[in-house]
């Protein structure tokens, strides 16, 4: 073990900015994160534990709006870097480990430039207790995941946002993260293959509704970061309530809309105007949780900060339309299968007037299948980003 040794980052280039730069040391999972590097810029020493030889290093940044990522990067230290300072410099085509005495690691290549299966994964604490995470079980995926084996998350806080990737070339890569606060629960995640992102899902959840996963693409069909995954842990009984809801209105909701269509404002972002509508009548909440805000100062009204994972096991056929500034984009007879829905956001609730709002701050979209061609896709993809 070398220990009393440090490392530092610096940003190699003379004319560009780094943001959400995100050094992992693997082995003791010591972190560094900052929001932004300026030319030439270096952050102050931080101290890690190396076990030489096999040091592992997971590097993240963003150049503007592009995400340069290496997960695993092999760089092992010796027992006369110790008391030294090993400098990791990044660059736009590649980075490099300079460790003080025994070489280094030089003009290492970024996993964006790799074909692979890759994802930004976190789990979010929304309960009162604290939650200790614990790996169960993983195939064909990066060692980075043995971030979450033992870690405490704080309560009502996220993780850490860690990368992973796949290993393997044709099996199916998966995992399984065990989840304990007051109550128990797991969630298991397929992953692809390093070739194919395809089979990329949520495949079970055991303490539900009080636990649940969620996967939103990213950039399933280029190069990148291909999906977010999310683990949730919460006190869910507004599911039970949202469900009885739902069995009571949604076939009147359904009808509404074919007879008067609907809209749906997200802000300043875009519009989602619904003409037609079937097969909502199968929807149901897997997971919701409300926090009261504690500073409403409003009379009659009460205030919630909600997180709803809403679920239909089969097909929705709609005809749709998704507006922005810059264009329209509409979809006729299209459907969609096994969809599932991600909202986040804030719910206030007028007692006297008897009216509920939205503000909806979170949407994100997981499906098994649609009827949407790539085409389609490339015009929708930029509008619907605008939304976290």
């Amino acid at each position: 073990m070398i220990k009393n040794t440090s490392f530092v980052v610096v940003n190699g280039m003379a004319d560009v900015t780094l943001t959400n730069i995100s050094i992992i040391h693997e082995g003791d999972f010591i972190e560094f994160n900052t929001e932004s590097l300026s030319p030439g810029e270096a952050s102050k020493p931080i101290p890690f534990e190396s076990n030489g030889n096999n040091d592992y290093w997971d590097i993240s940044f963003y150049i503007e709006d592009k995400r340069y990522v290496r997960y695993q990067k092999e760089c092992g230290l010796r027992d006369k870097d110790e008391n030294q300072i090993t400098v990791i410099s990044l660059y736009k085509e590649n980075f490099s480990v300079v460790t003080p005495q025994s070489g280094g690691c030089y003009n290492n290549d970024y996993d964006t430039m790799k074909m692979h299966t890759s994802a930004n994964i976190s789990i979010t604490n929304q309960t009162k207790f604290p939650l200790r995470s614990e790996v169960k079980s993983k195939t064909d995926i990066t060692s980075s995941i043995n971030y979450f084996n033992n870690r405490e998350v704080p309560a009502n806080s996220s993780s850490t946002i860690i990368g992973i990737q796949t290993e393997g070339v044709l099996g199916q890569s998966k995992f399984k993260i065990g989840l304990n606060s007051n109550k128990e629960g797991e969630v298991s995640f397929n992953l692809g293959s390093k070739i194919s992102a395809s089979n990329t899902k949520v495949t079970s959840i055991n303490g539900s509704p009080n636990f649940a996963g969620f996967v939103s693409a990213k950039a399933p069909f280029g190069f990148g970061v291909a999906y977010d995954l999310y683990l949730y842990a919460g006190q869910s009984q507004a599911a039970k309530l949202i469900n009885s809801f739902f069995e009571a209105n949604l076939k009147a909701v359904q009808s509404f809309i074919n007879k008067n269509g609907y809209t749906i404002d997200f802000k300043d972002k875009f519009n989602i105007q619904l003409t037609k509508l079937s097969g909502l009548e199968n929807s149901e909440s897997i997971y919701t949780t409300l926090k009261p805000c504690t500073n409403v100062s409003e009379k009659n009204s009460k205030k919630f900060k909600f997180t709803s994972i809403l679920n239909n096991e089969g097909k929705v056929n709609l005809n749709t339309s998704f507006i922005s500034k810059e264009k329209k984009v509409d979809l006729n007879d299209a459907y969609i299968k096994d969809l599932q829905i991600l909202l986040e956001g804030n719910l206030s609730l007028n007692l006297s007037k008897k009216s509920l709002s939205v503000d909806l701050t979170t949407f994100k979209v997981y499906c098994e299948d649609y009827s949407l061609d790539l085409s389609v896709l490339d015009n929708l993809f930029p509008i619907v980003a605008k939304i976290n």
